[in-house]
């Protein structure tokens, strides 16, 4: 799904059947759009286009550590731990339990969007590997309903079984939603439930001692570490909101007040539980070694239910020739937290403020700030960016983000079969992010500039223990896309440079991925486009981060360099109206070369493979 964003202004009402109206500007429609606008619940005045015009969103690209700017590793199937590639920050203000190696995977209540539509529209997703065991479904509905409801349904299942032995996955993100928008524009509550389940079996990697030259010919004969450990996270969202305008007449253009006033309220009830065990351990300790703390077995197990209240005021212009929105907010959280076999109960309370200032369609500014008051006194959020729009010769991006934190959970404390694996108690980690970007759209073009300053890194180091450096951390990262097109054929390049001043972080220096395709009509009526590609990827060799399971991290390794591996996917893609098609050969190398290919340290990466995949949106 692509989207187009349209221009901002107060949101319309009027949806459908009790629905909203147009907006006041709007982006053109193209010829064969599907004409379908969305928000979400956090900026209902922000309307996009559900736009299917093209190919251009990368529909073949179906797995979601590949659709980032830069890939994520990952450990040989789909919906497996994820390791980014590319330094990311992270927003860690608020209780940090620390597991976030699914968090491409999830849903949160507040991804989910909301719809104007006159008619029911869904977009359904179907992708399946060489076997009916290894499937990828996504479905997307919405419908209205008499006195200003409509409701939006967001699903996706990742089903693999894998090549490799014990590699199984089940992840499950479910989210369901109702909007009310009262007739008379002032108005509107969100009611949404999301849940999301990954339930994923750990092999361990690739046992590369008993790894044998006879035993790679077939996929399922590579000697693995793990036979039996299985990690099970389960969390759910159940989230009420809602928003009222004191002054200003939302639904429409005209009104005799040049600001609104805006109350607000979400209460959001939240279960979070975290597993993992291996009830066969290998006896040999090879593995494990100090982590097993009993030969019978290992396991832990986290659980976080909490109630969040927040509360918000704010102000924004009703001209549609600028923008500007001042906002307050106070948010409580109380979490009742079992980390077995302790229970505690902590309270955050979390002093927020925002201003967003456009006096032209041009300029761009925003501003935030966060600020802890109970637990984790003294953690903060700061910072704000920058937009400038130079129209033809192109635009300029910058932002600025200020953090200082306190230490996951796991971080501090860690039990393993109820016993004492560690116990810390580390300082907080100030970080500081800048960023600059500069695009130039008409042709092709964007470069990134990134600079990462981080104080008291966490990390864990090579026995998979966390460990706490006094160094300063620099990181340096410079971003370069440049898409090339003569006729019907099309290069686009993604290259990513990166440099660490300390070995606590390692990601590789240098990245690259390149899309060589044809894009065209078949026919003269232009019924059908097709596309037809070459995807290469290469990373530079690094001794990559290996993944523990038993803790859930990635961690420090020094045995095994992750080596420089061309990787080669070639694909064809076609789209009649609103259906879509595409068929994927994936690691092309392997036909040639019996190699094993890592993103990760141990875990080897799928064998030739081919998948296929089908899109439909429908409205009736």
């Amino acid at each position: 799904m692509s989207t187009m964003i349209l221009a901002y202004g107060q949101f319309p009402g009027g949806l459908g059947s009790g629905g909203a109206s147009a907006p006041a500007q709007q982006a053109p429609v193209e010829s064969d759009s599907l004409n379908v606008q969305y928000f979400y619940q956090d900026n209902i005045s922000l309307l996009r286009y559900f736009s299917d015009t093209l190919l251009n969103n990368r529909f073949e690209q179906y797995d979601p550590a590949r659709q980032q700017l830069v890939d994520y590793a990952q450990l040989g199937n789909l919906g497996t731990a994820l390791m980014p590639q590319l330094y990311t920050a992270q927003n860690h203000l608020g209780l940090d339990v620390g597991f976030h190696q699914y968090d491409l995977y999830k849903l949160k209540y507040k991804d989910i969007a909301f719809y104007k539509v006159e008619k029911a529209f869904s977009d359904l997703y179907f992708a399946q590997g060489p076997t009916q065991e290894n499937t990828y479904f996504k479905a997307k509905f919405t419908r209205n309903f008499a006195r200003g409801l409509n409701l939006s349904v967001d699903y996706k299942r990742m089903n693999n079984l894998g090549q490799f032995k014990s590699q199984a996955i089940v992840n499950t993100a479910f989210g369901i939603g109702l909007w009310y928008h009262h007739k008379n524009g002032k108005y509107d509550s969100f009611l949404t439930f999301v849940s999301n389940t990954n339930d994923v079996e750990d092999n361990g990697g690739v046992n590369i001692a008993e790894l044998e030259e006879a035993n790679t010919d077939r996929v399922f004969n590579i000697p693995v570490f793990l036979q039996s450990a299985r990690t099970f996270h389960v969390s759910r969202e159940y989230a009420y909101s809602q928003q009222y305008n004191f002054l200003g007449k939302v639904d429409s253009i005209q009104t005799n007040n040049n600001r609104k006033f805006v109350a607000a309220h979400d209460l959001v009830f939240r279960t979070n539980d975290y597993k993992f065990y291996d009830d066969n351990p290998p006896v040999d300790t090879v593995y494990y070694k100090h982590l097993l703390l009993d030969t019978r077995g290992v396991r832990y197990f986290i659980e976080d239910n909490s109630i969040e209240n927040k509360f918000a005021l704010s102000t924004s212009s009703t001209e549609q020739s600028r923008r500007d929105l001042l906002e307050v907010s106070l948010k409580h959280q109380i979490h009742f937290l079992n980390q077995e076999p302790l229970d505690s109960t902590i309270n955050h309370l979390v002093l927020g403020g925002r201003w967003d200032f456009s006096p032209n369609e041009r300029l761009d500014i925003n501003t935030f700030l966060a600020y802890n008051l109970l637990a984790n006194f003294g953690d903060y959020r700061l910072g704000g960016e920058l937009f400038l729009d130079f129209k033809k010769a192109g635009n300029f991006k910058t932002s600025i983000v200020n953090h200082l934190y306190s230490p996951s959970l796991i971080q501090q404390r860690m039990f393993i079969s109820e016993q004492s694996l560690w116990e810390n108690d580390f300082n907080k980690t100030l970080e500081t992010n800048l960023s600059a970007t500069y695009s130039l759209p008409s042709f092709g073009f964007s470069v990134t500039g990134k600079y990462h300053l981080l104080n008291n890194l966490i990390y864990f180091d090579t026995l998979a223990f966390p460990r706490q450096t006094g160094t300063p951390v620099n990181i340096l990262q410079l971003i370069v896309q440049q898409n090339f097109k003569l006729g019907p054929f099309h290069l686009d390049n993604t290259v990513a440079l990166q440099t660490v001043t300390e070995d606590v972080i390692r990601v590789p220096g240098f990245f690259s991925k390149h899309n060589l395709y044809f894009e065209g009509s078949l026919f003269r009526n232009k019924v059908m486009l097709l596309r037809l590609g070459l995807d290469l990827r290469l990373v530079e060799s690094y001794f990559a981060n290996y993944y523990q399971p038993l803790t859930g991290q990635f961690h420090l390794q020094d045995t095994q360099e992750v080596e420089l591996y061309p990787v080669v996917d070639a694909y064809t893609s076609f789209k009649v109206r609103h259906f879509r098609f595409f068929i994927r050969a994936e690691n092309l190398n392997q036909l040639f070369q019996n190699e094993l290919y890592y993103q990760a340290a141990g875990y080897a990466q799928p064998y030739f493979t081919v998948k296929f995949g089908v899109s439909w949106q429908l409205i009736n």
